[in-house]
Parts: structure tokens; C-alpha cells; sequence
């Protein structure tokens, strides 16, 4: 996934109400939306996988986070959990997989 789409599912998903403010700014984060200021104006080139970005994020908050650790757990599983209902590809990845 591009960062351009996960942007784009952010914009989806946020307007839809499927996921919070505090979801949708580590996202942003994530596809680099958040740095385009810094970024002269580009996002992040190349795709990437949001799901070990996640991962990621639940590992180093699992192991170093200080503040509001169980609600920053919480909400990061379900982004991963919104994001994955709403993914066709990954929907039907698993579908063959089971």
C-alpha cells in the first residue's frame, strides 16, 4: 500500500466515523501525511505495510511507553482491527489462507 492510499483511507475512514481523532493522527504518522511540511512537501515514497507498522508501534509502546500505555494498546489494535474489516485485499487474503 502507498502512502498516497493510506492517506486516502484515512480521509475514508475518519469522515466515516470508523475511527478516532487520536486513530487518525497515528496514521498520518505513519504514511507520513503529518511531515509533509518538512518533507518538502512530499509524503513518504514507495509502499508500505501498515500492518507491521502497527505491529511495530504495539511492540515499542508494549516495551518503552509511559503514558496512557493501555488506552495508546487499545487503540492501536483497533485501528489494526478497523483497518483490516475494511480492506478488501487483506479480507480476501485471509479468506484463502483459513
Amino acid at each position: 500500500m502507498t502512502p498516497q492510499e493510506m492517506e486516502s483511507a484515512r480521509r475514508e475512514l475518519g469522515n466515516e466515523g470508523k475511527i478516532s481523532l487520536h486513530q487518525s493522527v497515528e496514521m498520518a504518522l505513519m504514511d507520513g501525511y503529518a511531515f509533509i511540511g518538512v518533507n518538502g512537501g512530499k509524503q513518504v515514497a514507495g509502499s508500505t505495510n501498515m500492518y507491521s507498522m502497527i505491529d511495530s508501534m504495539l511492540d515499542y509502546e508494549k516495551k518503552y511507553g509511559t503514558i496512557n500505555v493501555k488506552d495508546n494498546i487499545d487503540s492501536l489494535k483497533a485501528l489494526r482491527e478497523t483497518l483490516e474489516e475494511n480492506d478488501v485485499n487483506y479480507s480476501q487474503r485471509r479468506s484463502i489462507v483459513v
